[in-house]
This record gives C-alpha cells, structure tokens and sequence, in this order.
C-alpha cells in the first residue's frame, strides 16, 4: 500500500508537471505615419531712405540729391523665392512719387531704384526678383533714393511713406 500511495503521488506530481499552463508571449505592431506640412513664409522688414539737405539754390540747382540708403530685409523659409515691390507713395501723381511738405502743401519728387547707379528704379511695377534663399537667414537689399536736380520749392521738412511688400 505504500508503494501504492508513493506511486500516485510520484503520479500526481508528475501530471501537475506536465499539463501545467506554459505562458505564451505574442506581440503584435502597426506601423503611424507621422507628418507636417511646411507653409512657405516671410518677413520684411525696412529701414528709412534719407536724404541730405536738398539745396535748390545751391548744389541741386543742376545736380541730383541723392540718398544714404534705406534698406529691404527679407527674412524667408529655405527655398522661398519672391518679387519685392515698393509702392507709389501717398503723394503718387501721374508717374511721380512725391513728397509732401505738410505746412505748405507743396511736393518734392523722388523716385527709388535699385541700384546704386538709380538706372532701375524700384517701384510696384519693376520690383524686384529674390532667388530661393538656401538657409532661411535675413537678406538685405538696399534702397537707393534720388530727388532730381532743380527743384524750386518751399523750404521746411518734406516726407512720404512707400509701401514694401513680397510676393511669394
């Protein structure tokens, strides 16, 4: 009887071992699609185109007066390639940019280009043609002014405001 009840516990033991659950591992995966869509875009920013005194009785009686220089920073995400125009002003009449005297009511005129040279003039219709800029840094153009020589008018503090956009 002993080796009875030795042998159905070597037998239980043995049962127990051998149907116990295993544990199975299983994994399973699915691939996401991560995106983002870049917009193109710019900013502008400007400087002011200054003009030494202008002097028609004097100097600009016969030649041009003309400016330090302003300037057009553009500022665009790599490979943004754009047209920069400058507006006629608020004192535009004809095909003439003005400035105003505010007291007097009277105009001087002024035209900008391009180039130091003012052979391409600057304006809403020429602009000017950006390429893609290849690192996204701040690109800087001058502004080059020029009041025509002999231009009798009243004395005081001339002024106008231009307009500088990108198209892109």
């Amino acid at each position: 009887m002993k080796m009875f009840v030795a042998a159905l516990v070597f037998l239980s033991i043995f049962c127990l071992a051998a149907f116990q659950p295993t544990a199975h591992s299983a994994a399973v995966s699915a691939n996401m699609d991560i995106g983002v869509v870049v917009d193109s875009s710019c900013a502008i920013t400007t400087t002011s185109v200054s003009f030494p005194s202008y002097e028609p009785m004097g100097t600009n009686a016969t030649a041009p007066d003309d400016s330090t220089g302003g300037s057009v920073t553009v500022t665009c995400t790599t490979g943004t390639s754009g047209h920069i125009t400058i507006g006629h002003g608020n004192n535009w009449t004809g095909s003439q940019a003005r400035m105003v005297n505010g007291t007097a009511s009277t105009y001087l005129p002024y035209a900008l280009y391009q180039d130091s040279s003012h052979s391409v003039v600057w304006d809403s219709i020429t602009g000017m043609t950006i390429s893609a800029a290849s690192d996204g840094t701040p690109r800087m153009f001058t502004v080059y002014g020029r009041i025509p020589a002999g231009q009798n008018v009243v004395g005081g503090a001339y002024a106008d405001t231009v307009s500088v956009a990108m198209n892109f």
